[in-house]
């Protein structure tokens, strides 16, 4: 499973898949204190205790860029702590963590004290182990590689970061443009190589795209991107109906993009464990460095970013409360994010627009209600003379001719 913004949902699905017995109100029995997933696999597997368990999370640190709910995050640590470490535990959980990550878990003490007794560091393969992982499976598909061609993808991967998602993409890449059954060093240096081959890729399909679906184009990678609080930007999983209420000179454009990006593996699809609609993402993490474009597109848009994320949110929480009045947006805050929104070039969602539109009304509305109750409060107060010129100078044009000459005469 991935974490995902909802880990317990998540968790949820993967268990139903195995279980012998799917029982019912899964999800609220794992939410039910910090032993609530050790009850969970208990209740879903056979009798026969030698019958165990394994659990793969992949993509970690998804927990700590993607959870918004603090108390939902520290549930879901300690429930895997308490049920790594109970004795009767018949559940092993593999976790997969990005390096850069690895401080975040260690703020909770009990999975923290997990971590330090059984964590382990995946090293950057060798040349030799990466000869293998380029070899065999294309032994196993009956496929060779042109002589150099092993030698030259070693060299160019070395010591690179992050360079095995990067080696994937290329070797399918290679894969297409085979010759037969043979991959060649001239399909190598058409797609730029292993370092090469993504960002290339990425760049050759926004420069043949219209002018309207290269605006569409950036708008849709914004979006699918969290942005690094003191560790490197990572992917974003967005649910494709976010994607599709951009604004509407956005919409046709943005399905054009989605296909074709997809259609080169740049992009992957999948559904919210929620409510089941249907998410979209970057399929390789690799692809908000190697791209040159996306990166520049990151750093002139990076606060404007942040402030759409502000707003979704206060937009979904706003929503969540049937649109009560009290959680629209008002003073400062709502005239900080209406001169926003006035001069973005990030695109907003109808919802968004929904949101701020009604905070402004609903402002506008107080300060009209406001001024009434100050204008019956003076007018208690004033003579009938006092009240007319009173009247002039908050509504000039529709006081007499003569009150008003009468008016301005003394100034």
């Amino acid at each position: 499973m991935l974490p995902g913004r909802h880990p317990f949902e998540e968790l949820e699905a993967s268990l139903l898949r195995v279980a012998i017995n799917p029982p019912e109100h899964l999800l609220s029995q794992m939410k039910d204190g910090s032993r609530g997933l050790l009850r969970a696999v208990h209740r879903i597997l056979p009798k026969d205790s030698s019958v165990e368990l394994v659990l793969v999370i992949d993509q970690f640190e998804e927990v700590f860029t993607l959870i918004e709910d603090e108390n939902e995050r520290a549930l879901l640590l300690e429930n895997l702590a308490a049920a790594v470490l109970d004795e009767r535990s018949r559940l092993h959980v593999i976790i997969t963590l990005r390096a850069d990550f690895t401080d975040k878990p260690l703020r909770y003490v009990d999975f923290g004290e997990l971590m330090n007794r059984r964590f382990e560091f995946v090293l950057p393969l060798t040349p030799d182990e990466l000869e293998r992982a380029v070899l065999s499976p294309a032994q196993r598909a009956g496929l060779k590689l042109e002589k150099g061609l092993v030698s030259t993808i070693i060299r160019e991967v070395g010591n690179q970061p992050g360079a095995l998602p990067l080696l994937q993409y290329a070797l399918s890449e290679l894969f297409d443009r085979r010759d037969g059954r043979v991959l060649t060093n001239k399909a190598y240096q058409e797609i730029g190589g292993v370092l090469g081959a993504l960002g290339r890729s990425a760049e050759t399909i926004y420069t043949e795209l219209d002018e309207a679906s290269r605006s569409a184009a950036r708008q849709l990678f914004l979006r699918l991107v969290t942005l690094g609080e003191g560790t490197e930007d990572t992917r974003r999983r967005v649910l494709r109906e976010e994607i599709e209420a951009l604004h509407e000179d956005h919409q046709s454009a943005i399905q054009k993009v989605i296909d074709i990006f997809g259609k080169a593996r740049l992009l992957s699809f999948d559904r919210d464990p929620v409510t089941r609609g249907a998410t979209i993402e970057v399929a390789h993490e690799a692809l908000l460095r190697e791209w040159t474009r996306l990166r520049e597109w990151l750093t002139e848009s990076r606060t404007d970013v942040r402030t759409q994320r502000q707003l979704a949110t206060a937009t979904n929480e706003w929503n969540s409360a049937k649109q009560d009045i009290s959680f629209l947006l008002s003073g400062a805050r709502l005239e900080q994010f209406e001169g926003w929104a006035e001069n973005t070039t990030v695109a907003l969602t109808q919802a968004e627009r929904a949101f701020l539109s009604a905070s402004i009304i609903e402002r506008d509305r107080r300060e009209l209600a406001e001024q009434a109750r100050q204008r019956r409060e003076l007018e208690t107060m004033l003579t009938p003379s006092e009240a007319s010129f009173w009247h002039f100078r908050q509504n000039p044009l529709h006081t007499p001719r003569k009150l008003k000459t009468l008016c301005i005469a003394p100034s």
